[in-house]
């Protein structure tokens, strides 16, 4: 068997843990911090759901006032919460370019994508 091609290792690179963030845990924790309880959530939860199903996101100026909050929010998260979280290393990209295997035997070509 033979290969051919390019293959390149990236460095690694430090990240901020976005995904080691436990959502469910993080969600309860603040419903806590909050003084939220369980059935009144469920219920805020639901009406905002059904609201959002039935308004429609695009029609609704009320709803396109509150998605911008929520953008502000989340910009405001990404950077006042998750950038200053320690990062995490991230092993570097592996790229390949032209890579193909060719079959001794039979002088098959395969191409990798």
């Amino acid at each position: 068997m033979r290969v051919s091609g390019v293959v390149e290792k990236k460095e690694d690179e430090f990240v901020a843990p976005t995904v080691s963030i436990p959502l469910i845990p993080t969600l309860a924790l603040f419903w806590e911090k909050c003084g939220v309880t369980r059935d009144h959530a469920l219920r805020m939860l639901r009406e905002a759901i059904t609201e959002a199903m039935l308004d429609g996101v695009k029609e609704d100026g009320h709803i396109q006032s509150r998605v911008k909050d929520v953008e502000a929010a989340v910009a405001a998260i990404r950077s006042e919460l998750i950038d200053r979280l320690p990062k995490l290393r991230r092993t570097g990209k592996l790229i390949t370019k032209d890579l193909t295997v060719t079959d001794a035997t039979d002088a098959t070509v395969l191409a990798v994508a």
